[in-house]
C-alpha cells in the first residue's frame, strides 16, 4: 500500500469520528468479555506487579470474583487507542486495590470523558495521531509520552491501521512501552467470520468504493481484507476497517517476537453475540 492511500484511509476515519464521535462512543459503554480473560492471562504468566504470584489470583475459579490482590502495589498501564476509556472503568473495578497509573493515547478527544482520577487510581491522556506517527516511521513508542508500563493494551484499532507495515509497526511499538516481564494485550476484530454481517459488509463496501473514488481512492492498492463499513445508515459517512485471518495474526505474532524479544501466551476469541467477533493476543516482554 503506497503512502498517499494511507493517507486517504486515515482521512476517512479521522472524517468518520469527527462526524459521529457521540453516537459511537454512546454504543460503546460495557466492557468487553475478553478484557477479562486478557487478565486472566496476565495472571497465569505471572506478569510483574500485576499479580503475587501463583497462589494469588486476580479472580476465584469458582466464583468468578475478584480475588485476594496485594494492596498499595502500584501497577502502570498504557491504553493506545483509549476511545472513550470504557477499559480504564474496567480496571478501576476489576483491579480495585491496586493502584493503577492509567496513560491514555488517542486522537479523538471528542470520544475521550473528562478524566477523574480517585484513591488508587492516577490518569493521564495524550493527544497523539497514531497512525500518522507509524506511516512518518519515526518511531510512535518515542512519541508516547510515558515510561514502559506493565500493562499495554491496544482494543478495536488494529483494524483502523492501512496496512500490514504498519501494523507490525504498532505491535512493535507496543512491545517498546512495554517493561520487561509485562504484557501486551490486543484485539483483532475478525467481523467477516459473522455470516449474518457479511452481506451488510459487503454492500456497504461495494457502495463507498464507488464513493470515495471519486475523492481520489486508489482501489488497487487496497490489501486482502480491506473494507469500508457505514454507520446507522447515515448517507456518506465510512469507516475503514481491516478484517483479521488467522494467517495475518501468526504473521503479526512471529514479527512481534522475533529474535526471542517476547513470547506468546495466550490467544482466544470473544465478544459479540457469537463469542467470537474478537480475536485477542496477549504477548509478554523478555
Amino acid at each position: 500500500m503506497d503512502a498517499t492511500t494511507i493517507d486517504f484511509l486515515r482521512q476517512v476515519n479521522n472524517d468518520f469520528y469527527a462526524r459521529c464521535a457521540p453516537s459511537f462512543s454512546a454504543s460503546r459503554n460495557a466492557p468487553w468479555v475478553g478484557w477479562r480473560s486478557c487478565l486472566e492471562a496476565v495472571q497465569d504468566c505471572g506478569a510483574v506487579r500485576l499479580c503475587d504470584g501463583p497462589d494469588v489470583h486476580l479472580y476465584d475459579r469458582v466464583t468468578a470474583q475478584p480475588g485476594a490482590i496485594r494492596r498499595g502495589v502500584s501497577a502502570r498501564v498504557l491504553d493506545v487507542a483509549c476511545g472513550n476509556m470504557r477499559f480504564a472503568a474496567f480496571l478501576r473495578e476489576e483491579l480495585r486495590g491496586r493502584h493503577i497509573d492509567y496513560f491514555a493515547v488517542d486522537d479523538c478527544a471528542g470520544l475521550v470523558p473528562h478524566l477523574s482520577g480517585g484513591e488508587g487510581f492516577s490518569a493521564c491522556f495524550q493527544n497523539l495521531d497514531i497512525i500518522g506517527e507509524l506511516a512518518a516511521g519515526m518511531g510512535l513508542a518515542t512519541a508516547i509520552d510515558t515510561e514502559p508500563c506493565d500493562l499495554v493494551g491496544c482494543f478495536g484499532f488494529f483494524h483502523h491501521v492501512p496496512s500490514f507495515e504498519l501494523r507490525v509497526r504498532l505491535i512493535d511499538a507496543l512491545l517498546q512501552k512495554t517493561a520487561s516481564g509485562g504484557v501486551v494485550c490486543a484485539s483483532f476484530w475478525q467481523f467477516m467470520g459473522d455470516e449474518k454481517f457479511v452481506k451488510k459488509a459487503e454492500a456497504w463496501n461495494s457502495k463507498a468504493k464507488s464513493e470515495l473514488a471519486s475523492a481520489g481512492l486508489d482501489a488497487s492498492q487496497l490489501e486482502t481484507g480491506d473494507y469500508f463499513l457505514g454507520w446507522q445508515n447515515e448517507p456518506g459517512l465510512w469507516r475503514y476497517c481491516h478484517d483479521f485471518e488467522e494467517l495475518e495474526i501468526d504473521a503479526l505474532v512471529a514479527a512481534a517476537c522475533e529474535g526471542g524479544k517476547a513470547r506468546e501466551v495466550a490467544r482466544f476469541s470473544a465478544d459479540g453475540k457469537s463469542g467470537a467477533m474478537n480475536r485477542y493476543v496477549v504477548l509478554q516482554k523478555r
